[in-house]
């Protein structure tokens, strides 16, 4: 994977511009990656895991433009967790697999996922 975060990352912002074979994001702790933006224009594997309250939420992410994805996973895992997240994949993007694992109490409240 790329990153790692078991801190407070607030407002975190990851722009790859490069091909990545694999994006891992993973926030450990207590609003690890809150209200943090994530840019990642060509990825085949991505997975972003929040295993602790509030760890993703408020986060926006964009993912590949004009190419193609073959797994793409997201785990939320706490309470709040992925609360107010924004998902969105740019024209073009050839999505192959997608999953959604939300455990805990409004882990998932408010979540939108665009594919486009």
């Amino acid at each position: 994977g790329i990153l790692s975060t078991s801190g407070p990352c607030y407002r975190l912002t990851l722009h790859a511009t490069r091909v990545l074979s694999t994006v891992s994001v993973s926030c450990e702790s207590l609003r690890a990656c809150w209200s943090s933006t994530f840019n990642i224009l060509n990825a085949s594997n991505v997975a972003i895991t929040g295993s602790a309250d509030y760890a993703l939420q408020s986060s926006y992410w964009a993912l590949t433009a004009n190419g193609n994805i073959d797994s793409f996973d997201l785990f939320c895992q706490g309470l709040g967790t992925c609360n107010g997240l924004f998902i969105e994949t740019r024209t073009g993007t050839k999505l192959r697999g997608l999953r959604l694992e939300c455990n805990g109490f409004q882990a998932c409240y408010d979540v939108t996922i665009e594919v486009e």
